[in-house]
């Protein structure tokens, strides 16, 4: 408890001396989203039923080391292509964040400046990683059918189609992916892939910059090794992880 609450100073403390409006949209977010986003699960079984007859459509999931240049890849994926994706108005409004975009007329308006601060966007039409969604997925107390249900909902209420699917991207779970694919065949993956070189260049740098490193394989969770190797070691493995994971869910279908 004492690592976590240690882990949650050093991020906020790290956002709010780096002078990032990124990261200060992401700390507002933080703040403002457990409201937000309670008033809209209450209202969204009202205004929002879906219909038996939806079908969960095809979707692209991008899968990446942490400093692999997958938030830009992502950026960039929702600004060229017809698509819907997890916003950060996703993240304080979660069923209602897809008709707010539309009635404003900002799919893939978030930014034109491909900027993000360690994968959080400046925007509230920009791209957002969308952690607890996905960890919501992956939760171990679904069956196979409460997740492929849970996804069809998740997807009807994004507004994805078949002509306009929902693309999005998530660092963290990466040990669960197959688990994800297992009850959802309809979602394929895009493994994003830095020069490991330069992904532990920069995993070493963020450490130094935030104190921490973000996501620590459960493999290397009790390594000791000095920050230089470790950074090392974590791009190393956790891209091993994915590509194991990726694996599993191309067998499966």
């Amino acid at each position: 408890m004492g690592q976590m609450i240690k882990t949650v100073f050093t991020r906020f403390f790290g956002a709010f001396v780096s002078g990032k409006r990124a990261a200060y949209t992401a700390m507002f977010i933080m703040l403002v989203a457990p409201l937000t986003s309670f008033v809209d699960r209450l209202l969204a079984p009202l205004f929002l039923r879906v219909p038996n007859s939806y079908k969960t459509p095809p979707c692209l999931m991008i899968a990446a080391s942490s400093r692999s240049g997958a938030t830009i890849v992502n950026q960039v994926l929702t600004r060229e292509l017809s698509c819907v994706y997890i916003s950060n108005m996703h993240i304080l409004l979660p069923n209602f964040g897809s008709a707010i975009l539309s009635i404003l007329n900002m799919w893939g308006k978030g930014s034109m400046k491909h900027k993000n601060y360690y994968g959080y966007t400046a925007s509230l039409f920009d791209v957002n990683e969308a952690n607890d969604i996905v960890k919501r997925l992956i939760s171990v107390n679904l069956s196979k059918q409460q997740r492929a249900e849970l996804f069809r909902i998740f997807c009807y209420r994004m507004g994805a189609t078949s002509e306009r699917p929902l693309v999005f991207k998530n660092v963290r779970h990466f040990e669960k992916l197959s688990l994800l694919t297992d009850a959802i065949p309809e979602i394929n993956f895009a493994h994003v892939y830095r020069k490991p070189q330069f992904a532990a260049q920069s995993v070493l740098r963020a450490y130094f910059e935030l104190g921490y490193y973000h996501p620590v394989p459960h493999t290397l969770q009790n390594d000791q090794s000095e920050p230089i190797e470790f950074s090392v070691k974590q791009v190393f493995e956790v891209n091993r992880i994915i590509h194991e994971q990726i694996k599993l869910a191309g067998e499966g279908k």
